[in-house]
């Protein structure tokens, strides 16, 4: 009972130190990007407000899609181990769940934001090119604005499907060692 209380306080104590350094790790990174922008001239301040709004928009929805992903992946791994406990006839340990979402949903968005958030933009701003493609008749803009974005999703939806096998296959080792 004492090693539960300890762990549970080591957890909540490390989460609350993600938070902080995150925090002041983004203030420090704005502050200078702000000064930047600020020495440049007043015009390219609203285009920091723009970026700070893409990216935030994009961190946001991507912590809540990795949490998702995260949430069913840990609910499919609990009724996986539900089996081997019950055949074993050990009672299932209480493991880390929310907190792994957490930190692996807020590390996986700040990532995905950074290099997103440029393909997001040349798509907010596609303009006709009004110059078409002679194979397959497109607008040359799509090549440009339209394409990049397509072909980052689906490269970050395939890095997800093996991070996520990677997790599940680490998460099953992890836990046969510990209590088999």
């Amino acid at each position: 009972m004492k090693d539960n209380k300890i762990f549970n306080r080591i957890k909540n104590i490390s989460v609350i130190v993600f938070i902080l350094l995150y925090i002041l790790i983004t203030y420090i990174s704005l502050r200078g990007e702000y000064l930047e922008c600020e020495e440049l001239g007043a015009q390219y301040i609203q285009n920091f407000w723009t970026n700070i709004k893409y990216k935030y928009s994009i961190m946001g929805i991507s912590f809540f899609v990795i949490g998702i992903i995260m949430l069913l992946t840990n609910i499919g791994i609990k009724r996986g181990l539900k089996q081997f406990f019950e055949n074993e006839k050990k009672e299932m340990p209480k493991l880390p769940n929310k907190s792994i979402i957490f930190i692996v949903a807020a590390i996986g968005s700040i990532i995905i934001s950074n290099d997103l958030v440029e393909k997001v933009l040349l798509f907010a701003s596609n303009v006709s090119f009004q110059k078409v493609d002679i194979i397959f008749g497109l607008d040359i803009s799509y090549y440009m604005f339209i394409k990049p974005l397509i072909e980052t999703i689906i490269s970050y939806a395939l890095k997800c499907l093996i991070l996520i096998s990677a997790y599940m296959a680490a998460y099953y080792i992890i836990v046969f060692n510990l209590y088999f």
